[in-house]
């Protein structure tokens, strides 16, 4: 029964928590007053050079980048004899060859394969990250893609590029990149804990940004489809 439950808390985890787009780490949360650069147009779509399935770090999900969406990819899957589903009435049903893993927040349903007395259950996720919407915008910018996502507010960015058939996700992330910033910016400011910090940079002051290295910094390999 314990090895039972071990397995259902860590499916109804991993389905739940939603990770921070693409793992990213914080110490400061940087935003903007507009989607960045300003002045420039929207995409209506994600240029081909991006597109394609990426590997992650973990080696269990791909990242997918298509017309509109980026997203993880990546199955669940696992196994639970008969016996141990009976003492686990209240988290998990099975019916008509369905396993459902009943959560706080929502249930998750899974296809199965029954032999003997085992279940084995599998399920295909579609975790979306980032989608071009009214709060979600990408702009194209000195050879770069700038997503900014709406927060109440503010705008948050990430710095995009592909070098080599590798994705490079760039993001500011903590008091090194504020003091990068600063030097930049202007129209610079925070908060009383120096936890946000809020940038309202001219289009030149943008460029100039693109130049400077941030602290957060994740690369994904192309994979050959």
């Amino acid at each position: 029964m314990r090895k039972s439950l071990v397995i259902v808390f860590v499916l109804v985890t991993i389905f739940s928590c939603k990770e921070s787009s693409m793992m990213e780490e914080y110490g400061i949360r940087f935003y903007f007053n507009e989607p960045q650069p300003v002045n420039d147009s929207d995409l209506k779509s994600f240029p081909v050079k991006y597109r394609g399935i990426y590997a992650t770090t973990d080696e269990v999900r791909e990242l997918h980048i298509d017309e509109k969406d980026i997203y993880y990819k990546y199955l669940l899957n696992g196994k639970i004899t008969k016996s141990e589903l009976e003492t686990l009435t209240d988290s998990v049903t099975y019916n008509n060859g369905k396993l459902t893993v009943i959560s706080p927040d929502e249930s998750i349903v899974y296809d199965t394969e029954e032999k003997g007395d085992t279940i084995f259950f599998h399920k295909q996720i579609m975790d979306t990250v980032f989608s071009l919407s009214a709060k979600q915008k990408a702009k194209r910018f000195k050879g770069q893609l700038v997503l900014s996502e709406k927060d109440s507010v503010f705008w948050s960015a990430r710095i995009l590029s592909v070098h080599n058939d590798t994705l490079y996700w760039k993001y500011f992330k903590d008091k090194s990149d504020f003091m990068k910033l600063k030097a930049l910016v202007n129209e610079i400011r925070t908060d009383e804990d120096t936890l946000k910090v809020y940038l309202n940079p001219s289009r030149k002051e943008f460029a100039k940004i693109l130049l400077v290295e941030p602290s957060g910094n994740n690369k994904y390999p192309k994979k050959n489809n």
